[in-house]
């Protein structure tokens, strides 16, 4: 008589640097919660499953060679119940350079909650052609065949005027060009409007914050900043990080 074994997924982690938007590959990965080390199990680069560890709120820690520490609070109703998933955007380390020179902008804004930004300084490989709100689908112009986005990752549709962007968070590519959002657009996006990818800062208590960018170009480095203050609706602004001196203009 033969034992069945089954494993229930109770979580799965991507990791993904958040300078660049690529799978972080490194082995030399911890998890914890609290004082306690995690042991998920390892399913290709930047892939990790919990298996049969519970669906109990905690928080988590992960460390990575050549990062910041990454610290989230892992709160079940807000993952989908077929398959948990949080996607971790890891910071590079300012001192360890993994995959080259970055720029840390860091300082206190009273009151800060969320920073994150998008690079304008390059073109939109994919633009707005047209949404579906009854299937969250929305099709794409692109010159090229497919859609090469990863799943569970944030973008932002920007539109003429850059002085504003709406985020979206692409789920999965449902066909040539054409993706799932995970909620409703909130806003009307005009045909062609750029599709860009989010880069997250990190912002701890008393709005102490850090925000790195790879240093790969000499140029001004234009970055729409998206950001949120206690009780104010988010605010965007468009700063040149070539001349911000290491600090942002938040006010």
């Amino acid at each position: 008589m033969c034992a069945v074994i089954r494993a229930k997924l109770d979580l799965v982690v991507y990791l993904i640097d958040t300078t660049t938007g690529r799978i972080v590959g490194t082995r030399d990965v911890e998890f914890f919660s609290g004082l306690q080390r995690l042991r998920p199990e390892s399913r290709g680069e930047g892939i990790y499953v919990f298996l049969n560890t519970g669906r109990e709120d905690h928080p988590m820690r992960i460390r990575v060679k050549g990062y910041d520490d990454y610290d989230v609070d892992i709160r079940y109703s807000e993952l989908d119940p077929r398959v948990p998933a949080h996607t971790a955007f890891l910071m590079p380390s300012e001192n360890v350079r993994v995959g080259g020179q970055v720029i840390s902008f860091s300082g206190t804004v009273s009151g800060l909650r969320s920073l994150e930004g998008i690079r304008l300084d390059r073109e939109a490989r994919h633009t707005f052609s047209s949404y579906k709100e009854r299937d969250l689908t929305v099709a794409l112009l692109s010159e090229e065949k497919s859609v090469p986005l990863f799943s569970n990752i944030w973008y932002g549709f920007v539109n003429s005027n850059k002085d504003s962007y709406e985020k979206v968070e692409i789920q999965s590519a449902v066909s040539e060009n054409k993706v799932k959002i995970g909620s409703p657009l909130q806003t009307e996006i005009e045909k062609g409007a750029g599709l860009y990818r989010i880069i997250f800062g990190k912002v701890t208590g008393k709005g102490k914050y850090v925000f790195r960018v790879r240093d790969d170009t000499s140029g001004e480095m234009p970055v729409l900043f998206r950001y949120e203050k206690e009780g104010s609706e988010p605010a965007f602004k468009l700063i040149a990080l070539r001349n911000s001196k290491k600090k942002l203009d938040l006010a």
